[in-house]
C-alpha cells in the first residue's frame, strides 16, 4: 500500500540516508526523426533497500512523493539482503550493483549516481533546481512483449554540437512495480512494525546492459543518433507482466548519469 503519512518521522529517517554513492543486442542504424537542440534534464535516484530494512519505508515514501510532484524524477528500487535477513526481490543484478558500489549501510540513494543525497523537509525542491541542467544527451524507448519474449529498443540523442564523447555508456532496466511483500517499518508511526500488504514499485527486475552500462562509440554519427535493440525471455520470477517498465540511462566516463528515460513495456517513449 501506499504510504502518505507522517512527513515528520519522515524527515527524520531520511538523514541517515548516505551515499558510499540471456539476451541477445545488436547495433542498428536509426533514421532522423527528431534533432532537438537540448532534451529534458531527468534524474535517476536508485534507492538501496530491503524489506528487513526499518527505516526504508521512510526513504521509499520521500522517493515517492519526489516523483509525485514531478515526473522527471526517475527511481529504481535495488533490494538486497544481509547475512541474518534474506530478501525475496534480491537477484544477481541487484546484488552486483552493490557489490560493485560497496554499498553499506540501508537505506541508501544515489543520485545520478555520483552525487551524495541529502535529504530533508526541501528534498523536492532541493532536486528540482538540478532539472534545470543541461542535458548533452536524451533518451527514447520503444518495447514489444510477444508472450514471454520482450523486445526493446533504446535510442540515445546527442545535442547537435556533439561530435565526440568520451566513454559513455549505456544503462537498461527492466522494473516491476506492484510486488506485495511484508515490510519491516520504524519509520512511519502510524503504521505496524511489519506491514503485511506493503506494495513495492520500480523494483529492479533484469538488466539488459552489464550494470555499470555498455560502452557507446565515442565518435558521434552524422545523424546524432544511436540505436541498441535488446531481446530477452522474462525471468520466471516476474510476477506481472503488466507491470514492467524500461529505464534507460547514459553515464560519463566519471559514472555520473547525465539523463534518464523511462516508458511502460508496450509503449513507444520519443525523445523529450
Amino acid at each position: 500500500m501506499k504510504i502518505y503519512k507522517n512527513i515528520y518521522v519522515l524527515s527524520l529517517i531520511l538523514v541517515s540516508i548516505l551515499m558510499a554513492s540471456c539476451y541477445e543486442s545488436k547495433d542498428v542504424a536509426e533514421e532522423v526523426v527528431v534533432d532537438p537542440s537540448e532534451f529534458t534534464q531527468k534524474l535517476l535516484l536508485e534507492d538501496f533497500t530491503g524489506t528487513w530494512c526499518v527505516y526504508c519505508p521512510g526513504a521509499g515514501h520521500a522517493i515517492e512523493k519526489a516523483v509525485e510532484d514531478n515526473n522527471r524524477f526517475i527511481p529504481v528500487a535495488i533490494h538486497y539482503h544481509t547475512d541474518s535477513n534474506p530478501e525475496e526481490m534480491q537477484n544477481q543484478f541487484s546484488e552486483s550493483i552493490v557489490n560493485e558500489y560497496s554499498v553499506e549501510g540501508f537505506p541508501k540513494v544515489y543520485l545520478n549516481r555520483r552525487e551524495k543525497l541529502w535529504p530533508n523537509d526541501y528534498l523536492v525542491s532541493s532536486l528540482e533546481s538540478m532539472l534545470n541542467r543541461y542535458a548533452p544527451v536524451g533518451l527514447a524507448i520503444n518495447s514489444n512483449l510477444t508472450g514471454n519474449t520482450l523486445d526493446v529498443t533504446v535510442k540515445v540523442g546527442f545535442v547537435t554540437e556533439t561530435t565526440t564523447v568520451d566513454n559513455y555508456k549505456l544503462v537498461v532496466f527492466l522494473l516491476e512495480d506492484g510486488l506485495i511483500y511484508p515490510q519491516k517499518n520504524a519509520a512511519i508511526q502510524d503504521l505496524p512494525p511489519i506491514i503485511d500488504d506493503y506494495e513495492h514499485n520500480d523494483v529492479l527486475r533484469y538488466s539488459f546492459t552489464n550494470v555499470k552500462g555498455d560502452n557507446l562509440p565515442n565518435q558521434i554519427a552524422d545523424d546524432h543518433r544511436y540505436s541498441k535493440d535488446f531481446s530477452v525471455t522474462l525471468p520466471s520470477y516476474i510476477e506481472n507482466s503488466s507491470n514492467l517498465k524500461v529505464v534507460a540511462f547514459v553515464v560519463d566516463k566519471n559514472a555520473n548519469c547525465l539523463n534518464v528515460q523511462v516508458a511502460n513495456v508496450g509503449a513507444n517513449q520519443d525523445f523529450d
